[in-house]
């Protein structure tokens, strides 16, 4: 049997106490794997009341030598599996048999090179989460090119916060196994036993909940595959809400996508076709304002880097509108209202005339809070 590990080895007491605990259910640990979730396979077996210590491996040696395992061997203690390369799992079926340190000094040395590695393992969880919180800021601060593909990107708003709570967690869990640690050397260094056994239902609920985090941040980030921009766009009938759209032909040729996106509230994605006249719609509804004037500033600094000619209009009702020429017959009316953005592009028609509409359409958007 294949289990997750529900605590963490630098729990020593608890995971002492959760292995032996397995021991006297019939289920004997037969090897451990350390990683994001560590994995102990268990050997089923009479079940009995067993010892089991843990104990830091020496620097680079993936398995203690042979003769520290035969000075165990007669004291009783057989090895069963090292952990990852930092911590030898012994056991013991005799319960009259020594302890393996009795000097908790001594005991504590042992420990230096595993705490100063997991103090770097912490450093390299702080330099991610910096890393993280850079690309986020990137989101909103990078290049107008860049900040535009990422507005416009396939990322619903549960995967930003699958995402961030599985780092804060791993963040967070870096953070509690140094304390840990940290008061387990403590005691040992005051010259005090520490208990050989701890309670550890908090420690598997925490676990759980982190497996939870992390399955869940992989199920976004498999649903990330399943663009919507290959997905069908669906005729407007389909949709109980309504729908901006600019009415340049009929209803029935309109067809329309709703975009998921955690960078925006509500994003709408039309196409009009109608032979020689098509019209296609970018509706953006931002969380803040400011964010809105960015996307806007945005689209109009790609058009100028291709040489089109933009000219800005005068709305009532709206705090921005702008009209794109790019002298092939291709009109763009970008228009901005609060926090909404409204990227228009129409071939074969002429968007200015209705322009109207388009403000009354974003202005009762407004007033419904869509």
């Amino acid at each position: 049997m294949t289990r997750i590990a529900p605590i963490s080895v630098f729990d020593v007491s608890a995971q002492q106490a959760w292995l032996e605990d397995m021991a006297v259910k019939g289920w004997f640990l037969r090897d451990y794997a350390s990683g994001v979730f560590s994995l102990a396979s268990f050997t089923k077996g009479e079940p009995k009341a067993v010892r089991y210590r843990l104990e830091p491996a020496a620097p680079g040696e993936a398995f203690p030598d042979m003769e520290r395992r035969e000075v165990y061997r007669q004291l009783g203690w057989e090895h069963v599996t090292t952990v990852g390369k930092e911590l030898y799992v012994w056991r013991c079926d005799d319960p009259d048999a020594p302890e393996l340190h009795t000097e908790p000094e001594t005991e504590a040395g042992a420990y230096t090179h595993l705490s100063r590695k997991l103090w770097m393992w912490n450093g390299i969880a702080l330099a991610l989460m910096g890393l993280a919180l850079a690309l986020l800021l990137g989101c909103f601060l990078g290049p107008g090119d860049w900040y535009c593909r990422q507005v416009k990107s396939w990322q619903p708003a549960g995967a930003w916060w699958a995402a961030w709570t599985a780092l804060a967690f791993a963040l967070w869990q870096c953070g509690r196994e140094s304390l840990m640690l940290r008061r387990f050397l403590r005691t040992l260094r005051a010259g005090v036993p520490v208990a050989h056994r701890r309670p550890y239902r908090a420690s598997r609920v925490l676990a759980g909940v982190m497996a939870v985090s992390y399955i869940t941040m992989l199920a976004f980030q498999l649903g990330n595959l399943f663009r919507p921009s290959s997905w069908p766009l669906q005729p407007l009938a389909d949709f109980s809400q309504p729908v901006p759209y600019v009415a340049m032909t009929e209803p029935e040729n309109v067809m329309a996508l709703r975009w998921e996106n955690w960078r925006t509230s509500q994003q709408w994605w039309t196409i009009e076709d109608q032979g020689d006249l098509i019209c296609e719609g970018r509706y953006f509804r931002l969380r803040l304002s400011g964010q809105a004037k960015r996307l806007t500033e945005s689209i109009l600094m790609d058009h100028r880097e291709r040489e089109w000619s933009v000219e800005k209009l005068e709305v009532p009702g709206l705090d921005e509108a702008w009209l794109t020429d790019t002298g092939d017959g291709c009109q763009f009316l970008t228009l901005r209202l609060g926090k909404q953005v409204w990227d228009l592009s129409c071939r074969g028609g002429d968007l200015t005339a209705r322009l109207g509409e388009c403000a009354i359409i974003l202005v009762e958007r407004q007033q419904r809070g869509e």
